[in-house]
């Protein structure tokens, strides 16, 4: 065997200095091996993590439910209001209700949490229906509850 041959046994790792053995490697006492007991590890994990994401979700979608179910009150408050006064809004206008109002009046059951924590508004705005030709009322009700929530496009009163 030339020394070029030597080198290259050198490179591969044959320990003996140039025999070539024809016995296989023993494996490595810490050669690692995926078992059963890895995959259902790995998969508990990932399971835990899904199961964090989807409360963490929900727990942030279901926040802001009160508030809009005061919203709603607000609105079909707001509507009996309407009807009850007998106010009519004209073709193209715009007008406010204010939630102390709907309060103040009955209009608003006072049992709701939110009634003392927030304040607000309803807008009824009579809008043309091109289909129609007639005008439709729609109502839309902002709040706002100290820092913890805000309707969009609320504006102070």
């Amino acid at each position: 065997m030339n020394y070029k041959d030597r080198i290259m046994l050198l490179i591969k790792g044959s320990k003996d200095g140039g025999t070539v053995s024809s016995e296989p490697k023993q494996k490595k006492f810490r050669e690692k091996k995926i078992t059963r007991l890895h995959l259902i590890l790995v998969g508990l994990v990932v399971t835990a993590v899904l199961v964090v994401f989807v409360v963490i979700k929900v727990k942030i979608a279901t926040k802001d439910v009160p508030y809009k179910e005061y919203e709603k009150i607000l609105v079909n408050s707001a509507e009996v209001y309407y009807n009850v006064k007998d106010i009519e809004i004209k073709d193209g206008a715009t007008d406010v209700v204010t939630a102390k109002e709907l309060i103040n009046g009955n209009f608003v059951n006072t049992d709701s949490k939110l009634v003392d924590k927030c304040d607000g508004y309803v807008e009824s705005i009579s809008q043309k229906d091109y289909n129609t030709g007639e005008y439709n009322i729609t109502r839309k009700a902002y709040i706002k509850c100290g820092n913890k929530y805000k309707s969009v496009n609320y504006i102070s009163q």
